[in-house]
């Protein structure tokens, strides 16, 4: 499947799917008020990103899987391997050189 990701100045990934920019309405000049309280113009406001990509950030559509366990990752880049597999392969390690004696 084809996803956007995000990659840093330097090529490492940093996110699986589109960025979140948390773009959020910001108070760009404050209502103005005449001496007796009436409104003379309201607030102006301007929608800003609050989390802008990294300078030097960059975004490719990528390959990438769907593992239940790990979760998204770019389909060229190897499967983790989890702690109980990493344990189950050296005590089969282990176990071959105890039979080998």
């Amino acid at each position: 499947m084809l996803k956007t990701c995000v990659f840093d100045a330097n090529g490492n990934l940093i996110n699986i799917g589109e960025w979140d920019y948390m773009l959020k309405p910001v108070e760009v000049a404050p209502a103005q008020y005449d001496e007796e309280g009436n409104l003379i113009s309201e607030a102006v406001y301007e929608v800003r990103a609050t989390n802008p990509l990294p300078e030097g950030a960059y975004t490719e559509e990528r390959e990438v899987v769907y593992d239940e366990v790990y979760g998204w990752r770019l389909a060229d880049d190897p499967a983790p391997v989890s702690d109980k597999e990493r344990l189950e392969a050296l005590e089969a390690a282990m176990l071959e050189v105890i039979l080998r004696g």
